[in-house]
């Protein structure tokens, strides 16, 4: 259960790390104007929710890829 649970998390992380780069690619040149922004509006959570949406939206693909992988194995 541990080991599911690690790469959840694992998958997860690549996914907002993923995300932050794509969206805001000035996060590698200057990181600090980006935080200043973030923290002048207040909005420190919209990168959680974004990957959290993201994540689920991944993740269901995945279980229906699970299910087709299945169902062919079996037939």
């Amino acid at each position: 259960m541990l080991k599911i649970f690690l790469k959840e998390i694992i998958i997860y992380a690549v996914v907002l790390s993923a995300s932050m780069f794509l969206m805001h690619p000035d996060l590698l040149s200057d990181p600090s104007v980006r935080y200043s922004v973030m923290e002048a509006k207040d909005n420190y959570t919209h990168p959680l929710i974004y990957s959290g949406v993201l994540y689920v939206v991944i993740w269901v693909f995945r279980i229906i890829a699970m299910g087709i992988k299945k169902f062919l194995k079996k037939s």
